[in-house]
């Protein structure tokens, strides 16, 4: 099989307008796809914050297609190869300006999102739940599982671990000292880069990071030396306005981009 990789969440592909709220997230319809040597090399997010596409980590060719049978496959030759495993069957998908890549059947219902299968970083909206792991890079270059990783235990704490060990305190290098926070503790980044431990009471245990600026796009990743760290990617602000322009007797409106 080809040696590619899929990324979600390239940070600030493009600007933000003041317009957001008027823009509709873009359908990708049945039948769409992308490749890592074709035209289309990725989905992008209405805002262009995010996308979903390919980077190369060798030679090769790869392609995801959403099928016209509701399947999301990834695959050398567009055989075999099924991606993910949805709940029902997909009519259509999108990639929202949260990152998160989602799935929707014919009632518009989501059937799959990225959001819940993390891997080595989490994105404002997204929670880290009981049990769910991140694993560090191999390598700033390899992408592959690597060698520590990051709990989000039943008891409330969040925990760090090498990856090729127990579940233990004696192979725990960083805890976050919540083991009595509550049931169902996740890890929460809201979009003000604040990374905090909330509980099923709605209580929050513990602010990890302190309020931030919403100017950015921020993520908390477990990093390929074993340290989980937040950072901030800066959001180019463009601003749409109109201006009526008379020539005589006629006069049109300009839009101007700044």
């Amino acid at each position: 099989m080809a040696m590619a990789a899929l990324l979600l969440a390239l940070f600030s592909l493009s600007a933000i307008s003041t317009a957001a709220a008027q823009i509709q997230t873009p359908n990708i319809t049945l039948g769409s796809s992308i490749s890592i040597n074709g035209n289309s090399t990725y989905w992008v997010s209405p805002l262009r914050r995010f996308a979903f596409g390919f980077y190369p980590i060798g030679n090769g060719f790869m392609v995801v297609l959403l099928s016209t049978d509701g399947r999301l496959l990834l695959s050398s030759d567009r055989s075999n190869g099924s991606l993910i495993d949805a709940s029902g069957v997909a009519s259509y998908a999108s990639v929202l300006d949260s990152g998160n890549f989602v799935l929707y059947n014919s009632n518009s219902n989501i059937i799959w999102q990225s959001f819940n299968f993390p891997t080595d970083t989490i994105v404002a909206g997204q929670r880290l739940i009981v049990e769910w792991t991140l694993f560090s890079h191999l390598s700033e270059t390899n992408h592959s599982t690597g060698r520590f990783r990051i709990v989000m235990h039943t008891d409330g704490n969040l925990v760090s671990y090498p990856t090729d060990t127990t579940n233990t305190s004696r192979d725990a290098y960083w805890h976050s000292d919540t083991w009595e926070g509550g049931k169902n503790v996740s890890l929460n980044l809201d979009t003000n880069g604040q990374l905090y431990l909330h509980n099923s009471t709605g209580f929050t245990i513990k602010n990890l990071t302190e309020h931030r600026t919403g100017a950015f796009v921020y993520r908390a990743t477990m990093d390929v030396d074993g340290i989980f760290r937040l950072y901030s990617h800066r959001m180019r602000i463009m601003v749409a306005y109109r201006r009526k322009k008379s020539y005589g007797n006629h006069s049109n409106w300009l839009t101007f981009v700044r």
